[in-house]
């Protein structure tokens, strides 16, 4: 939030006397120039009323303040220092104007108490941006339960089209990223740009910690969790098991928490990488006498695996994942031989058909480990956190998408909580369990589908979070027309005619500018917009606008005298309407 008063501009987390504590105790000021005969009894009252405080020590006096440090340590931190003279008399104003425009426990918003105060005494304030700083917002829900775990792991911001939810998410899964992430942090904390947001919400995918898709009809369990794809590489029809992105993100988290866990890390990919470059500098690498490895990689020079086999033909194949999961348990002595390597897919067998293989190439890897082991190991790494946003999450069929799965992102089942929970998953078997470092996001359109036609199951685990439209940063002025005061009216009228569900969100008015884009998003969003909501029944739409002169009645010229049963009326878009600047005034105001 920002805040313009007297000419200065005050933001949470500006610094140099311009936060929101200090607007708080320049406008106590202010108000103390203008009003010099109350008692110092009375302007307690006046403010402990506007920070609702349980006590009276928002405002003391010299005698106060002096005993209050007396009984604390945290006096000087929590109160501002310097006196203001007031009647002869020092006073001391409380410090604490916390939770930044969010309420506290005592359901009090203090910040916003003080704005309105502002207001109603008449002075010169006005807020130019209402949207905190995301790292801050998250860590204020933290305050407010006490506890981080406290917040929601599954949320889903919800409203109607067009209040921001896309938009929203990005700050939030970055400010939740940036409470373990001190660079994120003090970038967030410097007021970027939306552009920068953007950048930055980019890196983090790069990074892998975020994750961005998009629920529809047909998505599938063996597209989020894992399943059967086939193998491109392979010249005969093979199929292999692909892991979803709701799997190779909990992965990510998982070895990410684990890692921070351990006094040191076994750094895998360096380790691999090292090796692939032993093998290529030579013509023919020879694991033993009778077996040769060989690198395949595609045509952008990735690896994909090694071959292996005899001098004529190599015909075993070894991918980076199968690797990955043996060769620390190799290196660690828990692999003692090729009996101990399981297959990666459901078989008869008790061990894995190329095992002796795998096994032969497991011990050729060790020796190249040995030579320098203090190079394939690392510090303990900080823990991260990871986010799954889920858009449209309402429009797929949570039952077929998470499968057994959907038990698992309950806060308590998430691993390493008290009641942990693992599933062996049904293509690849293997144990899986959703880490507790992984938060899922999620929105949805509420004009698409109702909160209460959604799945049972999603809805007792996720935390819904009301996005209304915002009036707040809309333009008041644009040739003549409020734009906010426009809006709200369309919006109570679609509420009484509808419901609050199928309102029209602020952004499709944010960036206007002009009365020609004014008229473009009308003809081209609104009308469409209210034509799908109200299935055609244009009276119900000539409501909605005031019966303005926008839809008018269709006149047919070569129908005749046809006579009819019933009386029918066809409406249509008057184009020439838009071009008056009255009808958009009387969408608000009837008095025009």
């Amino acid at each position: 939030m920002k805040v313009r008063f007297n000419g200065k501009i005050y933001g949470h987390y500006l610094r140099d006397n311009n936060s929101m504590r200090h607007f708080c105790r320049d406008v106590f000021i202010y108000f103390l120039n203008r009003n010099s005969n109350l008692t110092i009894e009375k302007l307690k009252q006046i403010f402990k009323n506007i920070h609702c405080d349980y006590e009276d020590n928002i405002i003391l006096d010299e005698d106060e303040y002096k005993n209050f440090l007396q009984k604390t340590q945290t006096g000087e931190r929590r109160y501002f220092d310097t006196p203001i003279l007031y009647n002869d008399k020092k006073l001391y104003f409380l410090n604490q104007w916390g939770n930044n425009g969010i309420k506290n426990n005592k359901d009090c918003d203090n910040i916003n108490h003080m704005i309105e105060f502002a207001k109603e005494q008449g002075y010169d304030i006005e807020i130019i941006e209402n949207d905190n700083n995301p790292i801050k917002e998250e860590e204020n829900k933290m305050t407010i339960n006490n506890q981080q775990n406290k917040i929601s792991l599954n949320q889903i911001l919800y409203g109607p089209p067009g209040t921001g939810k896309t938009y929203s998410v990005i700050q939030k899964a970055l400010g939740i990223i940036a409470l373990k992430d001190e660079e994120l942090r003090e970038f967030l904390e410097n007021n970027p740009s939306r552009e920068e947001i953007k950048e930055k919400f980019e890196e983090y995918k790069s990074k892998g910690q975020i994750e961005f898709i998009t629920f529809h009809q047909s998505f599938s369990y063996e597209e989020f969790v894992e399943g059967l794809k086939p193998d491109l590489e392979s010249e005969d029809i093979k199929y292999k098991i692909e892991d979803g992105i709701f799997k190779s993100i909990c992965n990510r988290a998982n070895e990410n928490y684990e890692n921070s866990l351990r006094e040191e890390i076994f750094d895998f990919d360096k380790l691999l990488n090292d090796f692939i470059d032993e093998v290529e500098r030579h013509t023919a690498y020879s694991i033993d006498d009778n077996l040769l490895i060989k690198v395949i990689k595609n045509s952008n020079g990735d690896f994909i695996s090694f071959e292996l086999g005899g001098r004529v033909k190599s015909n075993q194949r070894l991918t980076r994942d199968v690797i990955k999961r043996d060769l620390y348990n190799f290196i660690q002595g828990e692999i003692k031989s090729y009996d101990d390597i399981k297959p990666t897919y459901e078989s008869k067998n008790i061990r894995h058909g190329n095992a002796p293989y795998y096994f032969r190439l497991y011990k050729k890897i060790k020796e190249f480990y040995e030579k320098n082991k203090s190079r394939y190991f690392s510090s303990r790494e900080n823990l991260k956190n990871h986010i799954l946003i889920i858009d449209e999450i309402n429009r797929g069929n949570i039952s077929k998408i998470f499968g057994e799965l959907i038990t698992l992102i309950e806060e308590d089942k998430r691993l390493g909580n008290s009641e942990e929970i693992k599933v062996k998953l049904p293509y690849s078997k293997e144990p899986f369990g959703v880490p507790k470092n992984l938060y899922i996001i999620g929105t949805m359109n509420t004009a698409d589908r109702s909160i209460a036609l959604m799945d049972t199951a999603l809805r007792r685990r996720f935390e819904f979070v009301e996005m209304l439209p915002r009036y707040d940063n809309l333009p008041k002025d644009i040739d003549g027309i409020n734009i906010a005061e426009m809006l709200k009216a369309m919006n109570e009228r679609i509420e009484y005619l509808y419901d609050r569900d199928h309102t029209i969100g602020h952004a499709y008015f944010i960036n206007i500018e002009t009365f020609e884009e004014l008229k473009d998003v009308f003809k081209n969003k609104i009308i469409p917009l209210l034509a799908e909501y109200f299935y055609d029944e244009w009276e119900k739409i000539r409501l909605v606008l005031n019966d303005n002169g926008f839809i008018k009645e269709k006149e047919f010229k070569y129908i005749g005298n046809v006579e009819t049963d019933e009386e029918k009326i066809v409406y249509e878009i008057d184009n020439n309407a838009f071009e008056e600047i009255e009808n958009y005034i009387k969408i608000y105001d009837v008095e025009a």
